[in-house]
């Protein structure tokens, strides 16, 4: 299959081909080719009349195949996946400065659109070491400010419907896992590796989002603030192994059962003055665990290398 090349006509370069009824595997084949990343950057550079439309075609099947319960069709889509992701993490900047600081987002949102669908299934394997993962593994050791996913992150998030699409999938991830550590971080218990796993997937979920500006959902404005979410980690290390007032948490900030509230709560009755007391006095309280300051202070260092360096 050929593909054409853009090429100057006078002033104007000819739009790219783009190949029709093509099968999800035969967009995969061809993107996964030794010409993939070419093509992918000529259908995104070009300023289509259609905002990218047709282009977006190609890859509308990702989603559905990505939860498929075919390990093939799973395989297939997570490769696809995989290789737009490597594409505009290399391509970010050309990308973001098209036609004279215009975006792709600016010039084709409807083609970034698709892109972003097809990302979104797979951003959990994006900052995770994830043993089941097909086709799909992250752009960046796990260890590291994570830059080339923060390139990545920035071509999608350069339209303001994909924004959107980000935030709410990278606050459902992070609400995912603070799930899962409730029942990680068990009462009376150490936590599992399990549970210090989901700590640092959600500090590098918010480092990311916090580097690249994407949009959280409207009804939660603070989901992408590094310190709202540490205080939001170390209350549930906290609830493992407090039980009521004591010389770090005051009354104010347990049930009349001695439970301890939630960030949320405190913020609700006491407003923003006692939810900073509340931070500071959980903080103090963790202190004294080796263990839990241990994971508290991981996911502080994750998050904010990420954000830092990434902001410079």
């Amino acid at each position: 299959m050929g593909i054409l090349a853009l090429s100057l006509g006078g002033c104007t370069p000819s739009a790219p081909d783009i190949p029709k009824d093509l099968s999800p595997n035969e967009v995969e084949a061809l993107t996964a080719s030794d010409n993939g990343k070419s093509f992918l950057k000529q259908i995104s550079v070009y300023h289509w009349d259609d905002q990218g439309a047709a282009a977006a075609e190609l890859f509308a099947w990702v989603p559905e195949w990505a939860g498929s319960p075919d390990p093939n069709r799973q395989e297939t889509a997570g490769q696809t996946a995989y290789t737009i992701a490597e594409f505009l993490s290399a391509e970010s900047a050309a990308l973001l400065n098209i036609e004279t600081d215009r975006t792709i987002g600016d010039v084709n949102p409807i083609l970034v659109s698709a892109y972003t669908d097809a990302i979104i299934p797979y951003l959990g394997q994006a900052v995770s070491d994830d043993p089941d993962a097909k086709g799909f593994k992250p752009l960046d050791p796990l260890d590291s400010s994570m830059r080339k996913t923060y390139s990545m992150l920035n071509v999608l998030n350069s339209d303001e419907t994909s924004s959107s699409k980000l935030g709410q999938a990278f606050f459902d991830l992070i609400e995912r896992n603070r799930k899962s550590l409730t029942v990680e971080l068990t009462p009376g218990t150490d936590a599992s590796e399990a549970a210090k796993a989901s700590v640092l997937e959600v500090a590098r979920l918010v480092g990311l989002a916090s580097a690249s500006g994407i949009r959280p959902p409207d009804a939660e404005p603070l989901s992408f603030d590094i310190g709202v979410e540490q205080t939001e980690i170390d209350y549930l290390l906290a609830r493992t192994s407090v039980s009521g007032p004591n010389n770090d948490i005051t009354s104010q900030f347990f049930t009349s059962d001695g439970s301890l509230k939630p960030p949320g709560v405190v913020r609700t009755q006491l407003g923003e003055a006692g939810w900073e007391q509340y931070s500071g006095m959980l903080s103090r309280y963790l202190s004294r665990s080796k263990g839990q300051k241990e994971i508290s202070n991981s996911f502080a260092h994750t998050a904010e290398t990420i954000a830092n360096e990434n902001n410079r």
